[in-house]
């Protein structure tokens, strides 16, 4: 499947609708790839592993989304859960998650402190697109991060 940029946008909010606002696991799942690429050093490759790991607790964990952001063909997700305050960093193509990299992180004056998780590490800043709630905004659109109350 070849998407473009604003339906690859459009599918990524879909995906964070569904896991952290919703928490249906089976649909946010429909949009793995099967065989994605997980830098979670508690998780192997592919949709299986993930499933296998998280469609049995999902339902019960309470999720407090915090920021969403999308910036092609990237999108993020944080929000803090019984695993704490987590990012959750994944790569588009085709219209799905091909690769996903999960960290325990915060925020603090305008940057994310270090996020790494299998891959080289690396500062996230507000300048890569975290908006809050589920709207989605351009680069060019964010002044400053912005936060749910």
């Amino acid at each position: 499947m070849n998407t473009t940029e604003p339906e690859t946008n459009i599918r990524s909010d879909a995906f964070a609708q569904a896991f952290i606002y919703d928490k249906n696991i089976s649909e946010a799942f429909e949009y793995i790839s099967q065989d994605y690429i997980n830098h979670n050093p508690a998780a192997q490759n592919g949709f299986d592993s993930a499933w296998n790991i998280l469609s049995p607790i999902w339902g019960s964990q309470n999720i407090t989304p915090l920021r969403t952001a999308f910036k092609y063909p990237q999108s993020w997700l944080n929000y803090r859960s019984g695993f704490g305050e987590v990012v959750d960093r994944y790569r588009w193509e085709g219209g799905c998650i091909v690769e996903h990299v999960s960290c325990a992180s915060y925020y603090t004056a305008g940057n994310w402190l270090t996020c790494g998780s299998g891959i080289k590490e690396r500062s996230f800043r507000h300048d890569e697109a975290f908006v809050s709630g589920r709207k989605q905004k351009s680069v060019d659109e964010i002044g400053g991060l912005q936060q749910n109350s």
